[in-house]
């Protein structure tokens, strides 16, 4: 899908999100629950049996899990330190967490939904889900209403039909607003709708069709989405939509040229040469820059008749793109002058060694990866375009967007 054609379909509907999160936050790594284990892997990894475990989330900067029998939530710190418990009425026996990002609370969805704080449980209405959406505010939801509550006032409530089921849901922009993964029970068709945590006014109406992946970062202040092959950022300045590859590109290129000024890439020796063809041209050009291509990690011979043995290549480079990537140095060096300074070929040859490196469009991305993708463009020196003059982002203001939606 162009970037023209996938604005023309969200423009009434760029505030996106959908999937569950994961419980990531800077304090913690990741947790996992299996059987009577509880393990936090990463930096400071440790594993700790509790008996009955049911289920067990990261909240804030601490760990809550529940066990079967007891009647109370478990707090943990986030070196596996028991630090007090939090009472739950009854008895537990199957149920899961329910949490947001950078919120101190959450509920525990079991045979009837609890909210969840250190202080103490607050009972909800009964509910098909429900989950935390800040510190204080609950989301609860029934066949087809959607209930915002704080403690047990109910704020607002919004019908969004019984012919939709809800799939998934979680709060963006720190609570301001509460995103909807909405399945048509009839057809099958999915939706995802945004509405304002202070009155349920609808920011985002949108029907899903080819968009393979959206996913949501957790991350303070920003929504990030993966929409098919761009990352969506949102914050309180507007929006920025950034394609994946040209952005992953960009970053990879400056970390090229920044090693090369301290002498050359890392290489990987092959245990067994390539042998690559190519045009007597394209041979002729490759072997001119051999130097250059040795101080990119590239290690290349004659092998006589259309061939040239590749015994080294950069570590960076993924192994399927080792083929591709000298055929396509062999084409964007050809034609380079002669007398062409050492740089512009070493730029030229970072330039198609960025390219086959960065992921592709339409990859998949975790959560942690757009992040990492967004932090690695904000500390390159010119994050608006590519190495080939692509742009990387296209950013929409606030206000920008209030005049496309006729407000201003």
């Amino acid at each position: 899908m162009t970037l023209s054609g996938f604005l023309s379909r969200t423009q009434n509907g760029i505030l996106n999100i959908v999937r569950r999160l994961i419980g990531i936050t800077a304090e913690l790594a990741v947790i996992a629950a299996e059987g009577a284990v509880l393990t936090r892997v990463g930096t400071g990894a440790w594993v700790t049996a509790i008996p009955g475990l049911v289920d067990a989330a990261i909240i804030g900067s601490e760990i809550w899990t529940a066990s079967a029998g007891d009647d109370s939530a478990r707090r943990f710190d986030p070196d596996g330190v028991r630090i007090g418990d939090i009472p739950l009425p009854g008895i537990i026996a199957t149920g899961r967490w329910r949490t947001s990002s950078f919120v101190r609370a959450a509920v525990w969805q079991g045979e009837a939904p609890w909210a969840v704080r250190e202080d103490g449980p607050v009972a909800l209405t009964a509910a098909e889900i429900a989950a935390p959406v800040s510190d204080g505010r609950w989301l609860t939801w029934r066949s087809g209403h959607a209930s915002l509550w704080r403690s047990t006032s109910e704020l607002w409530r919004a019908s969004l039909g019984e012919a939709m089921s809800l799939l998934d849901v979680a709060a963006l922009l720190d609570g301001r607003l509460i995103a909807f993964h909405l399945r048509e029970r009839t057809g099958g068709g999915e939706r995802l709708l945004v509405l304002g945590a202070r009155d349920g006014s609808v920011s985002c109406n949108l029907r899903l069709s080819g968009v393979r992946t959206l996913r949501f970062a957790p991350r303070r202040g920003t929504a990030l989405l993966h929409v098919g092959e761009h990352i969506i950022a949102i914050d309180a300045e507007g929006v920025a939509i950034i394609d994946q590859h040209v952005a992953h590109e960009r970053i990879l290129f400056e970390r090229i040229t920044e090693r090369l000024t301290s002498g050359r890439l890392e290489s990987q020796r092959l245990l067994e040469p390539l042998l690559v063809e190519l045009s007597a041209s394209g041979r002729q050009t490759l072997l001119a820059h051999a130097a250059d291509l040795d101080r990119m990690g590239f290690e290349i011979e004659d092998f006589g008749g259309e061939s040239l043995r590749l015994s080294a290549c950069p570590a960076l480079l993924p192994r399927d793109e080792w083929q591709r990537a000298v055929r396509a140095l062999a084409e964007d060096l050809d034609g380079l002058d002669q007398g062409a300074a050492v740089t512009d070929a070493l730029k030229r040859i970072a330039a198609t060694m960025a390219c086959h490196a960065a992921v592709k469009a339409n990859y998949p991305l975790t959560a942690e990866k757009m992040v990492h993708i967004l932090d690695g463009l904000r500390r390159t020196a010119y994050s608006t375009i590519c190495p080939h003059g692509r742009p990387v982002m296209l950013r929409l203001t606030r206000r920008e967007l209030e005049k496309r939606f006729e407000r201003i």
